[in-house]
């Protein structure tokens, strides 16, 4: 949209499940003056709710300890699904070159269950290489933590900065 455009908008409308693209439609406005509420309507679970700065701040929150949780890991996790267009095995494996301290586990399947994950105690934290739309809208089904290959590469950067992303 033009810059004009934008400021007819009164709020974005967003219908479908999970939080994650309303989530980031916040995070888009972190820096915007004129913040536009985001209305979501799920017609799965038959609920309509906001999506506000606090709900963004408290998930950012979560992610930024699973960073954390990640540098100082030893044990790690990583999930790869067989999918096609979301598996990253190969990307995977460059996580073993840039922490060649760590001992990383892969586990592959199609379907990511997030139940089945707890019958690994050892594994510390865990990295998602599949939809990254999993390391922020399911990040409450993580009990260890989850973080997503891309920001697990730079999570010295990341966590060096003043705001998390």
């Amino acid at each position: 949209l033009k810059e004009e455009e934008l400021t007819e908008i009164e709020a974005y409308l967003y219908i479908g499940d999970g939080k994650f693209h309303p989530l980031t439609l916040v995070f888009a406005q972190k820096d915007t003056l004129d913040k536009k509420e985001v209305i979501v309507n799920n017609p799965i679970q038959n609920k309509m709710f906001l999506v506000s700065e606090a709900d963004v701040k408290t998930i950012l929150n979560k992610y930024k300890s699973s960073l954390m949780k990640f540098l100082t890991a030893n044990r790690i996790g990583v999930i790869v699904t067989i999918k096609p267009g979301q598996e990253q095995f190969k990307a995977g494996l460059i996580l073993e070159k840039k922490y060649p301290n760590k001992k990383f586990y892969y586990f592959i399947d199609n379907v990511i269950s997030f139940d089945q994950l707890e019958n690994f105690p050892f594994i510390e934290v865990w990295v998602n290489t599949a939809c990254p739309r999993v390391g922020f809208d399911d990040q409450e089904k993580f009990r260890k933590g989850v973080v997503n290959l891309n920001d697990a590469m730079r999570a010295e950067e990341i966590l060096g900065k003043k705001k998390v992303f």
